[in-house]
């Protein structure tokens, strides 16, 4: 084999090697643009999945909020009283009113209702006295129901044992 037939083999394997190099690559460049598109769309999905989670954890922090509101159970902080007159009357000096530091929230005002019974619906907006009120009479009211609302305008109510609780 002379020179020029090595020369033409040696040509056209390189550009067989070229080629064969430029293939792959090609095929490496092709490969990496799918995973960037593929990153990129992960990426996306990523975002959407964060930003679900931002949505929900604020629901759920609503929810826990609302849900630990309609749990607190203000019975354990109502509280009568009664104080007869005097040993020959029958008249009491009753009061009501509720311990608030175990509710989660800032209360605006109690309302007070007494049902079959003889005494009116009262409300009390002091907080310093535990949003108490005073009544006077003879007949002591079976059940008190005590509605407290809140600064944030929610509502709960709980039906109190009144007489059982100043019999106590």
């Amino acid at each position: 084999m002379n020179e020029a037939e090595l020369f033409a083999k040696y040509r056209a394997a390189s550009r067989r090697a070229t080629l064969g190099a430029l293939l792959v690559v090609t095929a490496i460049a092709v490969v990496i643009g799918w995973q960037v598109l593929e990153l990129r769309g992960v990426g996306s999905m990523i975002q959407t999945q964060e930003a679900r989670l931002a949505t929900l954890t604020k629901e759920k922090s609503s929810l826990t909020e609302e849900l630990r509101a309609l749990t607190v159970d203000p019975m354990g902080g109502v509280r009568a009283y009664a104080k007869r007159l005097n040993t020959e009357s029958v008249l009491y000096d009753f009061s009501i009113w509720i311990d608030t530091s175990s509710l989660p929230d800032p209360v605006e005002e109690v309302r007070y209702d007494f049902p079959d019974s003889p005494y009116d619906p009262e409300s009390s907006r002091l907080a310093s006295n535990g949003f108490a009120i005073y009544f006077r009479g003879a007949a002591c009211p079976a059940q008190a129901r005590v509605t407290i609302v809140f600064k944030n305008e929610a509502t709960q109510s709980v039906d109190y044992a009144f007489c059982d609780a100043v019999r106590s």
